[in-house]
């Protein structure tokens, strides 16, 4: 399946860009000065800054008041690890907890619920837009109606795991160890999952404990991811307005929705993948497919830019610091 897909997305990439006049790509982006391109810069700065707001709710509920400027770094160098390899949508979670324990002295169970609770927060409003997304692509006629459907019902079904899950832990139920239990009872020779299953336990209890205890916590880290989608929207409209093609809010809407589409594919960096939606999408809406290919590169540049710096800030955190750093409870 996924050497299918390595296979697929470098030919839909060559479709996209099939009969492209390079001239034009370049004069699109050519409309980005200096000053375009800083004042670019400082907003996706701000939308990084944003993700970091959902999860310092959460640890400050929990006792815990981090530097905000450290979260928002440490979720830089997630984003990055997270970008350059294949599951697009997860693997800097580690690294996060990592740097919680090793920079803050937080137990590693804590560390973990806090960026469990951060992530399901974060999928639950992340699939719930991606839902209101395809309603929107679904009225503007940018997919054919049947691809429409399927990719809503997708979204919706997507939406369901992540919130389902907060809403279990709340209840009291364990469902990641109880899975982590069955599987471990059916390889009885990987005694490392009957710790994954006891470790997973301690999280769900700590994820359970705040939010009975802490119910605003949630609240507000919904509140958190809500800001940054109007963050992110904001960027992207600048971004269409500065190449010369501003979008409507449900244009860039549907868009938007596209390229987060493409990030679902399990392509570190949805290499190809997001250059063919954003073809698609716009080409769709009546745009020039040399706007939309100018849209995905400097997409693909800012991201590639942010994730090296993530990579180089994430080697130097997880370096051993040099003394206390004074957090905790």
């Amino acid at each position: 399946m996924r050497i299918g897909l390595w296979l697929a997305l470098p030919l839909a990439l060559a479709f996209a860009l099939r009969g492209v006049n390079l001239g034009e790509i370049g004069a699109t982006l050519g409309r980005l000065g200096a000053a375009q391109i800083a004042l670019l810069a400082a907003v996706n700065l701000g939308v990084i800054a944003t993700f970091a707001g959902r999860w310092w709710v959460i640890l400050a509920a929990d006792g815990y008041r981090i530097p905000y400027g450290m979260l928002a770094l440490y979720r830089l160098a997630a984003f990055s690890v997270s970008y350059f390899t294949p599951g697009t949508q997860f693997g800097g979670e580690p690294l996060q907890v990592y740097l919680l324990g090793r920079r803050h002295a937080i137990p590693v169970s804590t560390a973990t619920a806090s960026v469990v609770l951060d992530r399901a927060l974060e999928l639950t409003v992340n699939f719930g837009f991606l839902a209101l997304g395809m309603g929107v692509v679904l009225r503007l006629g940018v997919y054919p109606p049947g691809a429409s459907t399927l990719l809503a019902a997708a979204a919706v079904a997507l939406l369901v795991v992540p919130a389902g899950y907060l809403i279990a832990v709340a209840a009291g139920r364990r469902p990641g160890s109880w899975l982590l239990s069955r599987i471990a009872a059916w390889l009885p020779r990987a005694p490392w999952i009957d710790r994954a299953a006891r470790f997973s336990e301690a999280a769900e209890d700590d994820l359970n404990r705040l939010a009975r205890r802490r119910p605003r916590a949630i609240v507000w880290g919904l509140v958190a991811s809500g800001a940054s989608w109007v963050a992110i929207l904001a960027e992207w409209w600048l971004a269409t307005a500065y190449l010369g093609f501003p979008l409507d809010s449900l244009r860039l809407i549907a868009v938007v929705t596209a390229s987060r589409l493409a990030f679902l594919v399990p392509i570190p960096g949805a290499l190809g993948a997001l250059e063919a939606s954003l073809v698609l999408s716009l080409t769709a809406l009546g745009y020039r497919t040399e706007q939309a290919l100018g849209l995905a590169l400097f997409v693909r540049v800012r991201d590639v830019v942010f994730g090296a710096a993530g990579l180089w800030v994430g080697g130097a955190l997880a370096a051993p610091p040099k003394g206390d750093s004074g957090a905790g409870r």
